[in-house]
């Protein structure tokens, strides 16, 4: 085993049920949007959510973030819109840019099956 391998290795952590339990309801909701996502890809964002979930229970972590994820989801319904109204049907797009707006579609998702799974708790 090299010096890589084991490094990550010491990085690994062990999941709690608590977080094994999430991982599992985040990949459901993957499974569900987006169902021929490869499983390694969709476990490997499930558990990453599952993680960052944990890291987010500390409340001394939690000052203003609502207000300032409204404020930049105001900012993504306005250049959404923006952007929406400058396509017509035909309209032919680079492909970096039809990328850019296929991940923003899977974040957006993803956050709000983040969010509906917390809420449904």
């Amino acid at each position: 085993m090299n010096l890589f391998h084991l490094r990550n290795k010491l990085d690994e952590k062990t999941l709690t049920p608590a977080e094994l339990k999430k991982r599992e309801e985040v990949a459901k909701a993957i499974e569900r949007d987006k169902p021929d996502m490869p499983m390694g890809m969709k476990m490997a964002i499930a558990t990453k959510t599952a993680k960052r979930v944990a890291e987010e229970m500390d409340p001394r972590e939690y000052d203003y973030e609502g207000d300032m994820a409204k404020s930049q989801l105001r900012s993504i319904i306005a250049n959404s819109q923006m952007v929406h109204d400058m396509l017509q049907d035909e309209t032919n797009i680079a492909e970096w840019v039809q990328s850019k707006i296929t991940l923003s579609a899977d974040y957006m998702s993803t956050v709000r099956d983040y969010m509906q799974s917390n809420k449904e708790e």
